[in-house]
């Protein structure tokens, strides 16, 4: 192994004793020839031969939410159940609700809206089989 001096040959900067490696650039030290020629370093700091990669941050920004289809569907979906708009409440309240996803006004509504067809259909057939013994 040749003689090796204080200052790293390849970027410059000071080298502790008994070093293999550039604490700066990361370059081998083992086998460094002693030259005669001199090497001028630049006073400012040499950019290392590797690539630092910084960690990526996600900043998750919620974004705020319209909720006015949920609203409307679960409106539709009430007045469904409780009879004022027996049949077709229940049709938009399934139709609007779905469009509002993500909502838990509209999946609730969507939820009202087959609870009142389900409803209709049962008191269909319980009427009509009224009707029909009588």
């Amino acid at each position: 192994m040749s003689k090796r001096n204080d200052i790293c040959p390849y970027c410059g900067s000071a080298l502790e004793d008994g070093s293999e490696f550039c604490q700066n650039c990361g370059a081998s030290l083992s086998v460094v020839e002693s030259t005669t020629s001199v090497r001028i370093i630049s006073e400012s700091q040499p950019s290392p031969s590797y690539t630092v990669v910084q960690p990526q941050t996600t900043t998750y920004v919620p974004r705020k939410q319209d909720d006015s289809q949920g609203t409307i569907a679960l409106i539709f979906g009430i007045l469904a159940c409780v009879g004022i708009l027996p049949c077709i409440g229940g049709i938009i309240a399934i139709s609007v609700g779905n469009n509002a996803k993500g909502s838990s006004s509209g999946s609730i509504a969507v939820t009202l809206g087959w609870i009142s067809i389900c409803l209709q259909i049962v008191a269909t057939i319980v009427l009509t089989s009224i009707f029909w013994w009588f």
